[in-house]
C-alpha cells in the first residue's frame, strides 16, 4: 500500500460570526488552535479515524458496488451501524460511553440493512478523506482488515427480505468481523493504539510549535496524570510564545469591559484598562491569522450586535426599534458571559481543541 496516501483530517469549523459570538472570537480561535493541533474540536475517538479510513479503503477498492454519492453514502453509514451493532452486543451503554455515535441506540433498533435511521452527525461528515495515521490503516489492513473485505462486501450485496433470515444473516456477519484485532470486536485500538500515538505525535510535533510541544509531550506517556495540571500547563502557560493563556484573559477581560459599557457602569474606565493591559500582553505574531478573517484589536468595532460609538466612546446594543429582537440579542449577550464555567476545563472562554486532545490523549492510554 501506498504510505504517501493522505486518508485523515477534520474539516475546519467555521461560525456565523454575529449568531454565537459577537467579534469572531470563536472563528479566531478555532483558526488558531488549529496551528497546534490537527484535528477538530469534536473529534475524541481514535477508532473512528482508523474506522473512516478503512471504510473509505473499501469503497476505492470495490467501486463496482456503487454508482454515484448517494449510493456511496449510504454504504457508509449502513458500515457505521455495524460497526456500533456489533459494540453493542458486546459492550454495554455506560462502557461505550464517551464519543460514541449511536451509543443511545438500542441494538434492537439498529436496523443495519438500511441507511436511514441514523445519527445526523455520522462519522462521516466528522471526519473526512484524509489522514495523518496511513500507517496505522496499513497495519490494521495487513492484520485484519484485508480479510474483512470480503466479509464486508457480502453485508453490502445481500438484500434479505425475511426478518428471520435477516437476524440469522447478521449474526452470522458478526461471528467473522468480531475477531482479535478487529474495529468491529472493540471500541479501542487496542493493538494499534501504539502506532497510532506515534503518528498523532509526529503530526503535532510537524507543527513546529517546539515551546508547546515539549509542554504536551510528556502526557501520551503518563499511565495517570491530573487533569487540572493538564489544564494549567498548556492553557495557563505564560511562555510568551504560547497564545492560549494570553488570549484566553484578553477575551474574558474584553467582554467584561463591553459589558460594563452597555451597562453604564460608573467604573468601567477601570475595566478598560484592564483590558488594555492584558491587550498588550499578546504577542503580535498572535493578533492575525491566514486562515481567519478576524484580526484582533483594543477596539473590535465590526459586530452584528453592538455598535461602538466613537464620540462617546462606547459600546451599545443597536436601536432598532424591535424588542423581541433586542430581547434576543441580550439573552445572547449574557449567554457569551457565562461561557466561562468555575470548574477546571471550562474556566477558559476557550480551550483551542484541548478538550479534545484530552479525551484522545486518555483513549491511547
Amino acid at each position: 500500500m501506498n504510505s504517501t496516501l493522505n486518508i485523515f483530517t477534520v474539516k475546519t469549523v467555521s461560525f456565523d460570526q454575529g449568531e454565537r459570538d459577537p467579534f469572531g472570537f470563536d472563528d479566531f480561535s478555532e483558526k488558531i488552535g488549529a496551528e497546534y493541533l490537527p484535528f477538530s474540536g469534536s473529534v475524541s475517538k481514535p477508532t473512528y479515524y482508523l474506522f473512516v479510513a478503512y471504510v473509505n479503503h473499501f469503497l476505492n477498492t470495490n467501486k463496482s458496488l456503487w454508482r454515484n454519492d448517494k449510493q456511496k453514502r449510504e454504504i457508509q453509514i449502513r458500515l457505521e451501524k455495524l460497526l456500533v451493532y456489533c459494540w453493542k452486543s458486546k459492550f454495554s451503554k455506560s462502557e461505550l460511553k464517551g464519543g460514541l455515535l449511536g451509543n443511545n441506540f438500542e441494538q434492537s433498533d439498529i436496523d443495519v440493512f438500511t441507511s436511514k435511521g441514523w445519527v445526523i452527525q455520522n462519522a462521516f461528515k466528522i471526519y473526512t478523506d484524509k489522514n495523518f495515521a496511513p500507517e496505522t490503516l496499513e497495519l490494521y489492513l495487513k492484520r485484519v482488515g484485508e480479510r474483512q473485505m470480503p466479509i464486508l462486501r457480502d453485508f453490502i450485496l445481500c438484500d434479505y427480505k425475511q426478518p428471520q433470515r435477516k437476524a440469522e444473516f447478521v449474526n452470522e456477519i458478526k461471528k467473522q468481523l468480531m475477531k482479535k484485532n478487529s474495529l468491529f470486536n472493540n471500541h479501542r485500538l487496542d493493538d494499534f493504539k501504539d502506532k497510532f500515538k506515534k503518528e498523532l505525535i509526529a503530526k503535532i510535533k510537524n507543527r513546529r510549535k517546539d515551546e508547546y510541544f515539549q509542554l504536551l509531550q510528556p502526557y501520551f506517556d503518563y499511565k495517570t496524570f491530573n487533569d487540572d495540571t493538564f489544564w494549567s500547563k498548556l492553557l495557563e502557560n505564560p511562555n510568551p510564545k504560547i497564545p492560549f493563556a494570553f488570549l484566553n484573559n484578553w477575551f474574558g477581560k474584553f467582554v467584561s469591559a463591553v459589558d460594563a459599557d452597555i451597562n453604564l457602569k460608573a467604573n468601567k474606565q477601570t475595566f478598560w484598562n484592564e483590558a488594555d493591559k492584558s491587550f498588550d500582553k499578546i504577542s503580535k505574531q498572535f493578533l492575525s491569522n491566514s486562515k481567519s478573517d478576524v484580526v484582533l484589536q483594543k477596539r473590535m468595532k465590526k459586530s452584528k450586535w453592538f455598535q461602538f460609538n466613537t464620540s462617546e466612546n462606547r459600546y451599545s446594543f443597536y436601536d432598532k426599534g424591535n424588542l423581541s429582537e433586542e430581547r434576543r440579542i441580550k439573552n445572547l449577550w449574557e449567554s457569551y458571559m457565562k461561557r466561562q464555567g468555575e470548574d477546571e476545563g471550562t474556566n477558559y472562554f476557550f480551550n483551542f481543541r484541548h478538550s479534545a486532545l484530552l479525551r484522545l490523549i486518555k483513549e491511547l492510554r
